[in-house]
């Protein structure tokens, strides 16, 4: 809930800025800042093309459109001054966040400080607005509406077509910032604001998000790995995360579908692509990034390698050669 203002101003036009476009070719080590967000991911495979991503900011807000051209997975906590409403627009089956089944139509809102963990196969498309929490709760005011906000760490999810407001949220976030159809409205900014407002108001049934805790779990999982620069054993994982097998197992499939050996064996690939593309002539083999990244058997790195890359792992080191 935003906290009673003192006293009630009109607001200002939320003007938005122009549309900035960005192919992402590939997501290894790829990380990218939104407002305070800072998403971490690494790739799960063969694609079509790049990632495409645009944003486009404004007064107390600003969106994010993606359209996933390679499957990729990604991890994030949210800011801690933002509200974050989520426009489903394409979700091919796989697409999944926080433990939740994507599907098209949906709205979803972050509050503060979530723990976000996602699976984005190819072809997902989805559009974000991380709005400002405290221009949320000036437009109320404005309003003379008492929302009832997401708080910290919790997720919602809000199915289509429960309410008009919920409709035209959707379909102001998924335009706001895709760059084939913007919006032709100077004030979207506020719009957008309103909307939120309006939606959180009118009391929707809303769907509660699992896979919070188990997005603390997996990120801490793979922070050790990073910090290691191998693929840890599951018994160090347990040690670390302070859980048991089962429930290790559990937070990786509820949050990437997957167990936890195949998803870090995934990411010692990407971790293995980035240190071959980036290595001096003459300075690094295939077997001592294999070896160090804890791939113990070098015919059965190399075969995995070139299914997730659609390469060998000696191609992609002389590639990256001058």
């Amino acid at each position: 809930m935003c906290a009673p203002a003192a006293t009630s101003s009109q607001q200002p036009p939320a003007h938005a800025g122009p549309v900035v476009l960005t192919h992402v070719h590939d997501a290894d080590g790829h990380e990218r800042t939104v407002r305070g967000a800072n998403v971490r991911a690494i790739r799960l495979g063969q694609g079509v093309g790049p990632n495409l991503t645009a944003t486009r900011a404004g007064s107390g807000f600003v969106a994010t459109w993606v359209r996933a051209g390679f499957p990729m997975a990604s991890r994030a906590t949210s800011s801690p001054d933002r509200t974050y409403a989520i426009a489903t627009i394409d979700a091919p089956p796989g697409s999944q966040w926080c433990g939740h089944a994507l599907r098209p139509g949906e709205v979803l809102f972050y509050g503060p400080d979530v723990p976000h963990t996602a699976v984005n196969p190819v072809g997902v498309n989805f559009a974000f607005a991380a709005m400002e929490t405290q221009a949320l709760c000036e437009a109320a005011d404005t309003m003379k509406l008492k929302p009832d906000l997401p708080t910290s760490g919790e997720v919602r999810v809000l199915k289509s077509g429960q309410s008009v407001a919920s409709g035209t949220l959707w379909r102001s976030v998924a335009a706001l910032a895709d760059p084939q159809r913007m919006p032709p409205h100077a004030d979207e900014g506020s719009r957008l604001l309103r909307t939120t407002v309006q939606t959180l108001t009118e009391g929707d049934k809303w769907t509660p998000c699992r896979g919070v805790d188990s997005g603390a779990v997996v990120s801490a999982c793979i922070d050790y790995a990073e910090e290691l620069g191998r693929i840890p054993s599951i018994q160090e994982l347990c040690a670390v995360t302070f859980v048991c097998r089962r429930k290790l197992w559990s937070a990786f499939d509820e949050c990437y579908g997957s167990s936890p050996a195949r998803f870090l064996r995934l990411w010692g690939f990407a971790r293995a692509r980035t240190r071959l593309r980036q290595a001096s002539p003459g300075t690094l083999t295939v077997l001592e990034v294999a070896s160090d990244l804890g791939f113990h058997h070098a015919g059965r790195f190399a075969s995995g390698y070139r299914q997730h890359f659609g390469e060998s792992p000696s191609q992609t080191l002389r590639a990256g050669r001058p």
